[in-house]
């Protein structure tokens, strides 16, 4: 395929390799892939870990599956706020540790369905914590912008960060 780059010569980069020399970005994208992973283990794995390991119904199963998904829904307005109340940093860090504490506490050891019920219910409430907290950690800031001249194509958005994100990631805005 051809492109038209070397005529254009467009001032965005579609990935800046020079940013994954700074730590708080190295950081960032840690953290990124950690809670991603988590979620997608438990999205797509609680309906399996219930018929196999727990005994229950292909029914029973779904439901969880539903009443995670349920608490999602009810969960992510409210991350939304705690964050604008209590910061970004603060909310995401407690939340992907909070979910990382009810994994092993009562998702793993469970085997009756009120307490997968439950897990589903809590998890779920807390599974949102990358798409509420992800797009305002990955700012950009006037310094990066100007010295470098370059965006990283649409990926990062350019919104007013608090203070307390700058003083740990100094490449949020």
């Amino acid at each position: 395929m051809r492109d038209r780059n070397h005529i254009v010569n467009p001032p965005q980069l579609g990935f800046a390799v020079h940013l994954l020399r700074r730590y708080d970005c190295l950081l960032l994208l840690s953290w990124a892939f950690v809670n991603l992973f988590g979620y997608m283990v438990i999205l797509y794995s609680i309906s399996n870990y219930a018929v196999q390991v727990a005994g229950l119904s292909q029914m029973q199963a779904g439901i969880l599956t539903a009443v995670l998904n349920l608490g999602t829904g009810f969960g992510r307005p409210c991350i939304g706020l705690a964050s604008d109340r209590f910061g970004r940093i603060e909310v995401a860090a407690g939340l992907t540790l909070f979910n990382g504490i009810i994994v092993f506490a009562i998702w793993v050891p469970a085997i009756d369905y009120g307490v997968l019920l439950f897990f589903a219910l809590l998890s779920g409430a807390c599974l949102g914590t990358f798409w509420m907290a992800s797009t305002v950690l990955s700012n950009v800031d006037e310094a990066l912008l100007t010295d470098t001249n370059r965006l990283l194509g649409h990926f990062v958005q350019r919104w007013q960060g608090s203070r307390r994100s700058r003083r740990f990631f100094p490449c949020s805005g």
